[in-house]
């Protein structure tokens, strides 16, 4: 299964004030320290956190070295895009959409952004996604809901185009986990 399909759970960036969290009853409650599947709030202005689904039904990592996304990538890449995609169970195309609209995370995400919206007549959204250094999940911010576990870097990728790529910056994997209210409860 693609690790993009499962449903995810977030927690807000440290950063962010005046939050309040997506219960699984539809309401937005305070932030309590749990995670959930989105929430909204202030940071840089008002934002909606989310798990961002993937368009593509079998990519499971993409990646953007040094994040120079307008630069032509290696030779093997088509047309000059400089992205590395991992896909799933041994793929060899991207698949197309899957359904990612109604996923339990992209629902929660356009709630997130419409109730935003509503408070502040404006929303930013965003949210941690499979991508290669992504501050959500360097920040521990992400996990599979039915397992908890929290989402690391992988220390390589099988790149579609070229292959196996060693991830330079393996010390990705080491922040600290999100703070939880059982760990605030000790």
């Amino acid at each position: 299964m693609n690790p993009t399909h499962q449903v995810h759970e977030i927690r807000p960036p440290e950063t962010a004030h005046e939050v309040y969290r997506l219960t699984d009853d539809g309401l937005w409650v305070l932030d309590d320290g749990e995670w959930g599947l989105a929430f909204i709030g202030n940071d840089t202005g008002p934002m909606a956190w989310y798990f961002g689904v993937g368009y593509q039904r079998n990519i499971a990592w993409s990646w953007c070295k040094n994040n120079q996304w307008r630069t032509h990538g290696p030779g093997c890449h088509p047309n000059g895009n400089p992205w590395h995609y991992e896909l799933t169970n041994g793929e060899n195309e991207w698949g197309g959409s899957w359904g990612r609209d109604e996923h339990p995370n992209g629902v929660a995400g356009r709630k997130a952004v419409n109730e935003c919206c509503n408070r502040n007549s404006c929303a930013n959204g965003r949210g941690p996604r499979y991508e290669i250094g992504d501050s959500g999940i360097a920040e521990r911010r992400l996990r599979v809901r039915d397992t908890g576990e929290v989402v690391t870097f992988p220390v390589s990728i099988n790149c579609m185009y070229c292959g196996e790529l060693e991830i330079e910056d393996a010390r990705l994997n080491q922040a600290e986990p999100a703070p939880t209210a059982e760990a605030d409860d000790g």
